[in-house]
């Protein structure tokens, strides 16, 4: 700037400055350019820079010298040097270096300790024998090991979909929210209880329900751990037993048995419930110690039944003894007392149990039955007495028959005949046919009275009973009748080896009636067939004898062993009717029933069957 020039006075602006001469009135304007007028300062700014610039540099060298050294030392500190690792010689260092050391090995220590016991954890989570969950506030499952889902026969990630509410029986639900309330409230720190749950399958399954809640640490409820045990079985069990103990009250109750107990040791009794009722005690008494049972007895019976309970408990020999009960209420009943000894590790009796039985009924049903059989022997007596005067009197009448009516048939039969002879001539044919129908009413009246005492004989005498070879003897009575009619063919078919018990005479009887009605009734058969075999009556074994004649209607059978009632014409098969009553009332003696199966034109099959050696005995 020039001299003598005052830049705050002379300049125009930053860079025009005016020199007036004192000599003249001139003036001179000086311009000076911007480059030229600011290289002072920024002269003066750069050097500054570059003076900040080394110095920085300079700093930053030597604390890069130093930050390296301090670097590798406190390296040196997180890693485990090698034996022949100088250490620094820096005592600070060192022993941060050892603080730091010690703490990577508490911590490397915490972190193994804390995966053995999250492993520990997580197996004994998965493969816990109960089901184990994590459930959270609002119900949702949140986590689950295996046994849960077992139990309820869901996958993990079907579970956690849903919450225990839908899975929880609706009857058992309530309670179970009520408890969860109370621990989310703080009221209660757990809780347990038994409910069903809802398998996949729609089964229900008991469980145990144990829940405790975990807590944050700003007291807000985190989540809860349920802890299920599977009780299906033990609730069927207790089912059971609970069934099986009604059953065994009703089953005593109904039998009038009661059990009881008596500890030697204590004194102590146990009565059920059924003793109680048979001696008319109050339930809401204790039960009756020794002594005192003695007031339920009637005096003869307690001598009785104290000198057997005494001899159990000497001896440990089992008792078993009636005696008469009277109750307060003055009624008596009868009991049967049975009693068992206990001995302990040392063979005294410690002990006794038993039962005591109401046997009121049964005695009185055995005093009735010797009432009975008393009176029955007098009846049997009575009876046997009017049957020997029935027999007299049948044997009186068969007598009459006999000699009373024949003589008469025969008077009538002989003169008829004697008519015949002497006076056939003289009669006329109407006549000589009114003495043919006598002469054959006489033989029918014969036939009747013959089987009137066929039949009265049936009923009548002991039987005499053997064994008798049925084979045989139809093929008998076959042969007979084949000897009396020889121009017959028929075919006969016995079957071999066939035998019954029974009595020979009148098992004839039966053979003879039913071969006679098959000969008979197949006499108009083009191929008549006759057959004997054995076979089973209503599943008993049976003898059949069949036939394929004439054969009769199943809607009147009923009237096969009515007497003198036929189901065919006279004219078309003669006969009294008398035959098939005989057979019944013989194997009826014999303890056996007799049935008949027909059809018209198809023949007739009669099966019977008589009671066995053994049932016969």
């Amino acid at each position: 700037m020039p001299a003598g020039v005052d830049p705050a006075t002379d300049a125009e602006d930053a860079r025009r400055f005016v020199a007036r001469s004192e000599a003249s009135s001139w003036s001179v304007v000086l311009e000076i350019p911007r480059d030229l007028y600011r290289a002072p300062q920024v002269n003066a700014a750069i050097a500054l820079v570059i003076a900040i610039l080394g110095a920085t540099l300079a700093g930053v060298l030597g604390g890069l010298l130093a930050s390296r050294r301090l670097g590798r030392a406190v390296a040196a500190l997180a890693i485990t040097p090698c034996p022949v690792t100088r250490m620094p010689d820096i005592t600070e260092i060192a022993a941060v270096r050892q603080l730091l050391e010690e703490n990577v090995a508490r911590r490397e220590a915490a972190e193994a300790a804390r995966r053995e016991s999250e492993q520990r954890f997580r197996a004994t989570f998965e493969q816990a024998a109960v089901g184990i969950a994590l459930v959270a506030p609002d119900g949702h499952w949140l986590r689950m090991n295996r046994k849960l889902c077992d139990i309820v026969g869901y996958t993990p990630d079907e579970l956690l979909t849903k919450t225990f509410r839908d899975i929880t029986h609706p009857d058992d639900l309530e309670s179970d929210l009520r408890s969860m309330q109370q621990t989310l409230a703080g009221e209660i720190d757990a809780y347990s209880m038994e409910k069903r749950y809802i398998r996949k399958d729609g089964r229900l399954v008991w469980i145990n329900l144990t829940v405790a809640l975990v807590w944050r640490p700003d007291r807000r409820p985190d989540y809860f751990i349920a802890v299920i045990e599977d009780i299906q079985r033990r609730k069927e069990t207790e089912a059971a037993l609970r069934a099986s103990e009604a059953t065994l009250k009703e089953a005593q109750r109904r039998a009038g048995i009661g059990n009881w107990r008596w500890d030697l040791r204590t004194g102590d009794h146990v009565w059920s419930d059924e003793i109680y009722r048979i001696y008319r005690r109050d339930p809401d008494l204790p039960p009756a110690v020794y002594p005192e049972v003695q007031t339920y007895f009637a005096p003869d019976s307690w001598a009785r039944l104290a000198a057997a309970v005494e001899g159990c408990v000497a001896s440990g020999e089992p008792y078993e003894c009636d005696a008469e009960v009277v109750r307060a209420d003055g009624t008596h009943r009868w009991i049967v007392a049975r009693g068992e000894a206990t001995r302990d590790a040392k063979g005294a009796v410690v002990e006794l149990h038993g039962t005591v039985q109401d046997i009121t009924e049964r005695k009185q049903a055995a005093d009735a039955l010797r009432e009975l059989n008393a009176s029955l022997e007098q009846r049997v007596e009575l009876r046997t007495a009017e049957l020997t005067a029935a027999n007299k009197d049948l044997d009186s009448f068969a007598y009459s028959v006999s000699h009373d009516l024949r003589a008469p048939l025969r008077a009538m039969s002989g003169f008829s005949q004697a008519l015949l002879e002497d006076y056939r001539d003289k009669l006329g044919d109407e006549a000589k046919v009114y003495l043919d129908q006598i002469g054959i009413a006489s033989r029918k009246m014969g036939e009747l009275i013959e089987g009137i005492l066929a039949l009265s004989r049936v009923t009548r005498g002991e039987l005499q009973r053997e064994t008798i070879d049925l084979s045989a003897l139809a093929d008998r009575i076959l042969a007979d009748l084949r000897r009396a009619e020889p121009d017959r063919a028929i075919r006969v078919d016995i079957e071999p080896g066939m035998s019954v018990f029974g009595d020979a005479r009148m098992i004839e009887a039966v053979m003879l009636n039913l071969l006679d009605n098959a000969w008979k009734y197949t006499a108009r058969t083009p191929a008549p067939v006759i057959r004997v075999r054995a076979g089973d009556v209503a599943g008993r074994r049976g003898i059949c004898v069949s036939d394929n004649g004439a054969g009769f209607d199943m809607a009147h059978a009923d009237k096969l062993f009515q007497p003198f009632r036929r189901l065919h014409r006279q004219d078309e098969f003669p006969g009294i009717g008398i035959g098939l009553t005989t057979v019944q009332r013989i194997i009826r003696r014999h303890g056996g029933e007799i049935h008949a199966q027909a059809a018209p034109g198809q023949g007739a099959t009669f099966c019977f069957t008589l009671a066995s050696e053994s049932e016969a005995g």
